[in-house]
């Protein structure tokens, strides 16, 4: 039976699997194509059957691929040298990555691909559609140009969006392409096991050792040199001829080893042979490249050892091609890469939908409040003034304030953190004593932390430390950190502020006796997005930016924050800034967007997600 391969795929998928097959020139390969058994049941299982029996007398391999929704797969009994089935948890992951199709399940999406499209209306028909699915998603391999008209008149009949994601045909194209390798690789075996078996018979027709010998050298796939001492080629066998494309073999006979080792590897390769020659060795298996007479440079393996030939000293050199197991590697190194990305941009996408999920709550609330205390201050407006109605809008007064801090604090959190990535955003440099910046700060929070039954102590061991910084910027770091002390911190818990000296610079702790942070985020704490409690019915407010807004003025200054803390034992925040010196004319850089408010309102905007 001629080499041949055998691939049994759906008809969903078979369209993208020529198109490979097609594309990348691969030869001797049969597709066969079965109607889906997850819509079509029996059908698909009996058509998966012909298409198995179809194969078995054309093709020495079988490859079968199919979902985990392919179940007649289960009750099929198949020779497992000559047939194999590739089975995947879902289909789609022809197409991209596993994690990602999951992903697209768990928010009960609609997966449709070009070759699905192609007859939907009796698929729809056939299956029928779950009405719990959300959205349409179009795995878009790019080969079908009526895929777009076809998935607009089917998401018109089921009246659910779509979403076009192309994802190519990469993914496939290396899985078809290791397959067909592997088949290689396969077909190669069985050629040197017949070849052996089929040696021993062929013996009896040759008398002497030396023809036995030329007989089975020539024989083999791997290319053998005898090399003499001074580096040319006396011996070689046939096998050479498509190692380096000559189409004699003997014509290399005479000819420097060297004239197929790359200038980069010479050097290497002379040392070896030296060596060999000089102290009678083997010398272990390495990965070389040759350059063939063509001028194309393929990936070898050489053994090499000292010989005795016709009565000299020489070298035996045994030489595989490994350029195609190299391509296996890549193309495995490859998937594992991509992998990662996708891993790595799920994630990401994953924080950023949490994040404007978050900031949507966070803008929501308070605007919810406001226009509630102003429509109830419009009811008030109608009845008499009495001493009860100007309680009322005091209280209503306050609320509405509040939530009008809360916003802006949210929005300048948000145009800074932005101007930050734009690298926008300045710092005003001076010569500052910075103990009293952080001892006043935190000494205009004490009365606030009494009023949530909280004690704040300060303590420092020195009164004075000049160093250039921002001051503003300074006390914004101090009262977020501070903010996220008071809010996570129980009645009757405490926390301690302290500044400590070093040779360097200074280090400030904040430490309260709070709920703590988990092990697993802390790492994460000062990310972008980030939230310990990720929830929208959380117990406090935030929108998961003030911490990495903090890290980016702390670093800005030249500094490092880090954070120690025990689940249900409080947390430390400690920022470490170091001594820097101003630069001459160094200008003062007012930032515009800084406005000119008091200590107290400065508090109130900061707190302002802090409610009684």
């Amino acid at each position: 039976m001629d080499e041949k391969l055998g691939i049994i795929i759906c008809k969903i998928f078979s369209e993208e699997l020529k198109f490979i097959i097609k594309d990348n020139n691969i030869k001797n390969v049969e597709i066969l194509e079965f109607t889906p058994a997850c819509i079509y049941g029996n059908t698909g299982h009996n058509e998966q059957l012909e298409a198995i029996n179809s194969c078995q007398s054309t093709c020495n391999k079988i490859i079968i691929i199919g979902g985990k929704c392919c179940t007649s797969l289960n009750k099929m009994v198949l020779d497992s040298e000559k047939c194999k089935i590739h089975r995947l948890e879902y289909c789609f992951e022809l197409f991209t990555n596993r994690d990602i199709i999951a992903h697209f399940i768990s928010e009960k999406s609609y997966l449709v691909t070009p070759g699905w499209l192609k007859n939907w209306e009796k698929n729809i028909e056939i299956l029928g559609f779950d009405k719990e699915q959300v959205k349409i998603k179009f795995l878009d391999t790019g080969i079908c140009d009526d895929s777009l008209e076809r998935l607009h008149k089917f998401s018109q009949y089921v009246n659910i969006p779509y979403d076009c994601i192309f994802v190519g045909l990469d993914f496939f194209s290396m899985f078809i392409k290791k397959s067909v390798i592997e088949w290689h690789f396969e077909c190669e075996r069985m050629k040197s096991t017949l070849l052996l078996a089929n040696t021993n018979i062929q013996f009896a027709d040759h008398k002497s050792a030396k023809q036995q010998l030329s007989y089975i050298l020539n024989n083999i796939h791997e290319g053998v040199y005898i090399i003499n001492s001074n580096y040319k080629a006396i011996f070689v066998n046939k096998a050479v001829e498509n190692l380096v494309s000559l189409n004699d073999f003997r014509d290399i006979i005479g000819k420097s080893v060297f004239d197929v080792v790359p200038d980069e590897y010479r050097e290497i390769v002379l040392k070896r042979f030296k060596n060999i020659l000089d102290n009678k060795i083997s010398a272990p298996l390495i990965e070389e490249k040759f350059i063939k007479y063509d001028g194309c440079i393929i990936d070898v393996e050489i053994y090499s050892s000292a010989i005795k030939y016709e009565g000299n000293w020489c070298i035996l050199s045994v030489v595989r091609n490994i350029s195609e197991r190299k391509i296996s590697e890549n193309l495995k190194l490859k998937i594992s890469d991509q992998n990662k990305l996708i891993n790595d941009a799920m994630e990401y996408d994953k924080l950023r939908n949490n994040f404007f999920c978050n900031i949507s709550h966070e803008l929501r609330t308070p605007i919810n409040v406001l226009l509630s205390a102003l429509q109830l201050l419009s009811l008030d407006e109608t009845n008499h003034p009495t001493v009860k109605n100007e309680m009322k809008i005091k209280k209503y007064y306050k609320i509405m304030k509040q939530n009008s801090y809360r916003l802006l604090r949210l929005v300048n959190n948000l145009i800074d953190i932005t101007k930050i990535d734009a690298r926008y955003f300045n710092l005003r440099l001076k010569n500052e004593n910075i103990v009293s910046i952080i001892e006043d700060i935190t000494l205009s929070v004490t009365a606030y932390a009494e009023r949530k039954g909280l004690e704040l102590i300060f303590d420092t061991d020195i009164e004075d430390k000049i160093m250039v910084c921002d001051a503003y910027k300074i006390e914004r770091i101090i009262l977020n950190i501070l903010s996220n002390a008071i809010k996570f911190t129980p009645l009757g818990g405490n926390i301690f502020v302290s500044i400590t000296e070093k040779d360097w610079g200074i280090s400030v702790s904040v430490k309260d006796t709070g709920v703590g942070i988990p092990t697993d985020m802390k790492s994460s704490i000062f990310e972008r997005f980030v939230q310990v409690d990720k929830s929208l019915s959380r117990d406090r407010e935030g929108s998961g930016i003030g911490l990495s807004l903090v890290k980016s003025l702390v670093e800005m200054h030249g500094g490092t924050i880090r954070v120690e803390s025990q689940y249900g034992s409080g947390s430390e925040f400690i920022i470490d800034l170091p001594e820097t010196g101003l630069p001459e004319n160094q200008p003062f850089i007012l930032d515009a967007n800084i406005a000119k408010i008091s200590d107290i309102e400065r508090l109130q905007i900061e707190f302002s997600d802090i409610y009684d």
